[in-house]
This record gives structure tokens, sequence and C-alpha cells, in this order.
């Protein structure tokens, strides 16, 4: 079943958009249902999320390659500025 889904591009740019989404649901949870606020970096760190996430889901719309190749190199790049914001917090 894994090989099947890396077989296909739109299909890990969705399971991303899908996970980056329960995880920002949560987030939202957490600061609006149990009433924890939370910090300036964790807010930057959910920003991150949040382009991640519309990345994703503008790469698992679109088809061609090209498209796919430059989606993942934003991706990268916001991820590696969420873990620095991440390690500079603890």
């Amino acid at each position: 079943m894994l090989v099947e889904l890396l077989n296909h591009p739109r299909r890990i740019w969705l399971s991303i958009l899908l996970v980056c989404a329960g995880l920002l649901s949560f987030g939202m949870y957490l600061q609006h249902g149990l009433g924890l606020e939370p910090c300036p970096m964790c807010i930057v760190q959910r920003y991150a999320l949040i382009f991640i996430t519309l990345i994703s889901a503008v790469a698992s719309a679109l088809r061609q390659k090209i498209w796919h190749s430059s989606a993942s190199v934003l991706v990268l790049l916001f991820t590696l500025f969420g873990a620095y914001v991440a390690a500079r917090q603890s």
C-alpha cells in the first residue's frame, strides 16, 4: 500500500495536506477548547505549518512535475524554518 502511495505525487501532497490540517486543528482545539494560550514562537511555528498546508494544497491540485519540484523546495524551506524556531524555543 505504501508503494502505491509513493507512485502518485498528488496523493503524497494530499497526505501532507491532511496531516498539517489535523495538526493545526488540534492546535486550535488546545487553544480555544482547553484555553491554552500559545507563546509567540508557537504562533510563528503555526504560520510555517499554515504555509506548508497551503503549498501542499496547490501542489496536490496541479499535475505538472515542475510545480511538484517547486513545491518541494518551498515546503523544505518552511519546514527548516519551523524546525529552527522549535529548536530556538527549546
